[in-house]
């Protein structure tokens, strides 16, 4: 596989939403990075499109919209993937658009395409502020240093979620790598994998349909990852290959003494988080896994209603709202 190739059959796709200096950005760094891809498509969900401010760039434009209206992530890297086939692309860069590739993160993941061309190639996901890695990567890691299995079955994709809960608290990229060395590992494999410089095989989605875009926002990427397992596919977490990602603020709170923390969201956010968390666990979990997957979605939901962004009754409003709603996604 030559360089040119690679750089000929890779296809970056941004899903834009009303912040177009960081999409420039986002383009900017995938332009620049060695090989380059052979283009980049931006999928635009903003509520007011404005293409010409990113007509210099020479990018590939599409609509993210359905119906006229705001699909959200869901729907917009759904769009993205169907674009993707009709572009014919090798490969997929699925990315949001204040995701940035850190120098040689495409060359990384070049690398390990070639050893494993079917899998999934997902790149480390770093916060630029903190340097913390995503949340669920300490846990990926301590299960690699206990030597178990890290590929789930279908039922058991919502216990990885709570893999952070146990084991040591590897908050750094270089921590994670020390443990992955130390287990003669330059790779983990995951459940989970956040759509941030994500690197795809579009054969994939011969079996696998694109995400579910009537999750509109949150747990889009988890439900995909479902189903992902349930066809065999890999997902590999390359921790040479680094994305720079501003992760969910979360708010930490003393109750009764013990310490709480929550995802500081907005009430949109929240609403179709809860709600679908209800689905995940209607669809996915039985036993007492649902049950304390279900229990944990709760005590975050009357955390938020009391601690939340904006109004105690903008948060009751959106928080019922998720509730009666969860039955109507299926």
């Amino acid at each position: 596989m030559t360089q040119s190739l690679v750089a000929n059959a890779w296809l970056v796709a941004i899903v834009a939403y009303n912040d177009y200096p960081s999409v420039r950005r986002a383009v900017l760094a995938y332009q620049h990075q060695t090989p380059a891809p052979a283009a980049v498509l931006v999928v635009d969900n903003s509520d007011n499109p404005q293409p010409h401010l990113l007509a210099d760039l020479g990018v590939e434009y599409r609509s993210g919209h359905a119906d006229g209206r705001n699909s959200g992530s869901a729907g917009g890297f759904a769009a993205a993937m169907r674009y993707g086939r009709e572009m014919k692309a090798e490969r997929l860069i699925l990315s949001d658009q204040d995701a940035c590739p850190a120098p040689g993160m495409l060359a990384a993941l070049w690398g390990l395409a070639e050893k494993y061309p079917k899998a999934i190639l997902a790149p480390f996901t770093v916060d630029p502020r903190s340097h913390d890695v995503m949340p669920s990567y300490p846990a990926v890691a301590a299960r690699a240093g206990a030597g178990a299995a890290l590929l789930p079955n279908r039922q058991e994709l919502g216990r990885s979620l709570g893999w952070s809960l146990a084991g040591p608290r590897l908050h750094d990229i270089d921590s994670v790598r020390l443990l992955l060395q130390s287990c003669q590992q330059s790779i983990a494999r995951t459940p989970l994998v956040p759509p941030q410089g994500v690197c795809i095989p579009l054969t994939v989605l011969e079996n696998v349909a694109p995400f579910r875009s009537d999750f509109f926002i949150g747990h889009e990427d988890y439900e995909w990852c479902c189903r992902i397992h349930d066809a065999g596919v890999d997902i590999l977490l390359c921790p040479d290959a680094i994305v720079y990602h501003h992760l969910i603020w979360h708010r930490q709170i003393t109750l009764f003494g013990r310490s709480l923390t929550f995802p500081d969201y907005d009430p949109i956010r929240h609403e179709h988080t809860l709600r679908n968390s209800l689905v995940m666990a209607r669809e996915r979990m039985s036993g007492s896994l649902r049950l304390a997957w279900v229990g944990r979605q709760v005590l975050k939901a009357v955390l938020y209603v009391l601690f939340g962004k904006g109004t105690v009754a903008g948060r009751c409003r959106a928080t019922l709202r998720a509730l009666r709603d969860q039955g109507r996604v299926r």
